[in-house]
């Protein structure tokens, strides 16, 4: 699983770095983009001035905060109907679908988000972001109350949500999607070690490893990436960098591997001087993308 760690923030600042890991898994020449639950409009502004050209649609159902969207947007669709439906949005060709998770309830159960994955090309991307209603500071909040818990089951059964990764994983999946990548969002925080240390016993208990329980605890957000389709092929592209000039590597480098990365199947590998050159499988497509300093002399290559 791939990871963001940001400090212990405000809900507002933290959402701004989902959106972030977000903005960087659009196709950047997607010509149809659908955001399902769209009521702050940052995203799709900062995507429209990435690329132009494509076309941006906001979904929600019935607010009026939405309405300043009309702006930003190339079209904003509501709808007061309980479930969100291919009806409502009219189209069956977005490159990339976007779901967040305050609107999970409108899509599931799950005929209706296999019906509403009809608008997606076969060759599209399904993103799926959501707070992580099984973090542990809500396990720590439960755990401090009168009530004792005996046992972490307990407390996710008390925690019960759809927003949970074990949840959306289980309905992509039925709903026919193939997963590619979990990016977990939001670094465990402060007092996380001394929360593990005294819910020891209910590790033991639920017969889970701290690794495991981080991976599905420790993060506020996660966003999971889905295709309706597995890749038909795969590639790694591992790059080494120098020390970071102003903003070359961004520009040279960074900016264009991002880009590569939100094709499905394109792995990266990405780190400055040294490189472990990583595993592949038979087969795989490796590209290695070196950033060199100047060549002077003929030995500058050993």
């Amino acid at each position: 699983m791939n990871e963001t760690s940001i400090p212990e923030a405000a809900p507002l600042i933290m959402s701004k770095w989902v959106e972030q890991q977000l903005l960087n898994l659009i196709p950047p020449d997607a010509a149809v983009v659908v955001e399902i639950g769209c009521t702050m409009c940052q995203l799709g502004a900062c995507y429209k001035r990435r690329n132009p050209a494509g076309k941006y649609i906001g979904v929600e159902v019935g607010t009026d905060e939405i309405e300043g969207a009309a702006q930003i947007f190339d079209e904003v669709i509501t709808t007061t109907s309980g479930a969100i439906t291919a009806e409502d949005i009219g189209y069956k060709n977005a490159d990339c679908l976007l779901i967040h998770g305050h609107i999970l309830d409108n899509i599931i159960p799950e005929p209706h988000l296999q019906q509403l994955l009809e608008i997606v090309t076969d060759e599209g991307i399904v993103l799926v972001s959501f707070e992580n209603k099984h973090h542990w500071s809500y396990i720590k909040e439960l755990l401090q109350e009168d009530t004792p818990v005996q046992d972490l089951q307990s407390i996710l059964t008390k925690l019960d949500s759809l927003c949970t990764l074990n949840n959306v994983q289980d309905i992509l999946e039925q709903a026919g999607l193939v997963l590619l990548d979990v990016i977990g969002v939001g670094g465990v925080g402060v007092g996380y070690q001394q929360f593990l240390q005294a819910a020891q016993g209910l590790l033991k208990s639920y017969e889970i490893g701290q690794a495991e329980f981080t991976q599905r605890f420790g993060y506020r957000y996660f966003v999971v990436r889905a295709v309706k389709k597995p890749p038909e092929r795969s590639l790694l592209i591992q790059v080494m960098t120098l020390s970071p000039v102003a903003a070359v590597n961004d520009k040279r480098i960074y900016e264009p591997v991002s880009f590569l990365r939100t094709i499905p199947g394109v792995r990266i590998v990405a780190k400055e001087s040294n490189i472990r050159i990583a595993k592949v499988t038979t087969d795989e497509p490796r590209i290695f993308l070196w950033q060199r300093p100047i060549m002077t002399r003929p030995d500058s290559l050993n």
